[in-house]
C-alpha cells in the first residue's frame, strides 16, 4: 500500500493534468456519495405551487415544471450514474491486477 501511495505521489507531481483530473474525479465522487445528505428536498416530490421558479436561496438551480428541486434531482441522478461507474472501474482494475505477466 505504501508503494502505491509513493507511485501516486510521483505521478501527480510529474503531470499537472493528471493531478487536476484526480482532484475533479474525487470531487465528483464526493458529490455523488454525499449528495443525498446535502440537498434537503425529495427529488421526486412534486409541488405545483412552486413550479418553474427561478434560482433562489431555497432552490439553487430553480424548480422544474412540476415544482421539483433541480439541484436535488441532479444530485440523485449523479449518484445513480457515477457510483456504478466507480464500481465498474474498481472491478476492471482488480481483474487487470490478476492477469499473468506476458
Amino acid at each position: 500500500m505504501n508503494q502505491l501511495l509513493l507511485q501516486a505521489r510521483y505521478v501527480m507531481s510529474e503531470n499537472l493534468l493528471t493531478c487536476v483530473a484526480a482532484v475533479l474525479f474525487a470531487g465528483l465522487m464526493a458529490g455523488a456519495i454525499c449528495g443525498p445528505w446535502l440537498a434537503p428536498y425529495d427529488p421526486l416530490a412534486s409541488n405545483t405551487l412552486q413550479a418553474l421558479q427561478a434560482p433562489s436561496w431555497g432552490h439553487w438551480f430553480g424548480t422544474d415544471h412540476r415544482g421539483r428541486d433541480r439541484r436535488q434531482r441532479a444530485a440523485a441522478r449523479r449518484q445513480e450514474v457515477e457510483m456504478p461507474c466507480l464500481g465498474d472501474g474498481m472491478v476492471v482494475r482488480g481483474l487487470r491486477q490478476c492477469e499473468p505477466d506476458r
